[in-house]
């Protein structure tokens, strides 16, 4: 699946869904003992790095070596229910969509019994950090991302 200027529907492949699970610390709750909201973005954003690690094969020290990151551009998250001092959640991350240079992922968050937290989308959008400016995602990402077959590394010798 290449993509181009209009991306790709994730119905054309199918892709690879990434969970981790996460505690729930004293630094991520208020006073009341429950989850603060602005900490599920930091949880999110560290769930997104292990999924790049994890399932692309890529860490993000690698990537800013090479002068690319992929910051969030959009987040868009409901707060179903509340989270605990002590819980572990199960963060659900599966590509939506693969643009040119952008991934939308959806994002579900659960307790260890399956219960819905929050749920969401966010954007990522592979840039040049030299430019600031928007790259290509490359190959040997979609490849990671789906079923397709792997490319050469994106970074020969890191990883």
């Amino acid at each position: 699946m290449e993509p181009d200027q209009a991306g790709a529907s994730m119905d054309e492949a199918r892709v690879k869904a990434f969970n981790l699970k996460q505690k729930v610390r004293f630094q991520h709750c208020d006073p009341a003992g429950m989850v603060f909201y602005p900490r599920y973005y930091d949880m999110l954003n560290a769930a997104v790095e292990d999924y790049f690690e994890d399932v692309v094969g890529i860490s993000h020290a690698l990537l800013c070596d090479n002068n690319m990151g992929i910051p969030m551009v959009h987040i868009s998250l409901d707060f179903k229910r509340p989270s605990f001092l002590g819980d572990t959640l199960e963060f659900s991350l599966c590509p939506l969509k693969i643009g040119r240079s952008s991934l939308r992922l959806q994002v579900v968050i659960a307790s260890e019994n399956g219960e819905t937290r929050v749920t969401g989308e966010a954007v990522l959008v592979f840039t040049n950090l030299k430019t600031l400016r928007p790259e290509a995602i490359p190959r040997v990402v979609i490849d990671a991302l789906t079923t397709t077959h792997p490319s050469p590394p994106l970074y020969p010798g890191g990883a």
